[in-house]
């Protein structure tokens, strides 16, 4: 017979295992947003890439590239959130290796103090639950949609898979 300490037990080895493959593997590390080192013009925040940039989410940047009909990854982040934070160094090593024209990416506040009335307006449109979910659409279009969160590896896949 199992008792609850075994269970607590167990359950605390699991989650410590898990944090450890997920967040200390060699491809994700926690930096500080100030050695992110951000490119700012006219109030657009480029936090990674170059033939595929990531940035803060801007409205006026997000119409533009739908109208250019490229791919769009939007990462929805909270300030608060350490998951999200942990994603956003997976994040930016990924834009920053993507070598491909047409695709875009926005962090896009969500639930935090940042949050503004777009970001909020986009959350609903693609019925996002909470922080540290990713959309990618094109044309409109839901080219996938995941809770879970990712790693370096993850996001270059998924990225890949959606391009291909």
């Amino acid at each position: 017979m199992v008792n609850k300490t075994s269970l607590i037990f167990g359950s605390l080895v699991v989650g410590l295992l898990a944090y450890l493959l997920f967040f200390n593997s060699p491809t994700t590390h926690i930096i500080k947003f100030s050695d992110q080192n951000p490119q700012q013009s006219s109030g657009l925040v480029k936090l990674a890439g170059d033939k595929s940039p990531y940035y803060t989410f801007n409205n006026t940047e997000y119409q533009k590239a739908i109208s250019e009909n490229k791919v769009i990854l939007l990462h929805f982040y909270a300030n608060w959130c350490g998951i999200c934070r942990a994603e956003q160094t997976s994040a930016l090593r990924a834009f920053n290796a993507l070598n491909v024209e047409g695709m875009v990416g926005f962090r896009v506040n969500f639930g935090d103090s940042e949050t503004d009335s777009f970001e909020e307006a986009l959350a609903r449109e693609f019925n996002v639950p909470y922080q540290h979910t990713k959309v990618i659409v094109k044309n409109g279009e839901v080219l996938l949609k995941d809770l879970n969160a990712w790693n370096e590896i993850v996001f270059t896949q998924k990225i890949n898979e959606v391009l291909s």
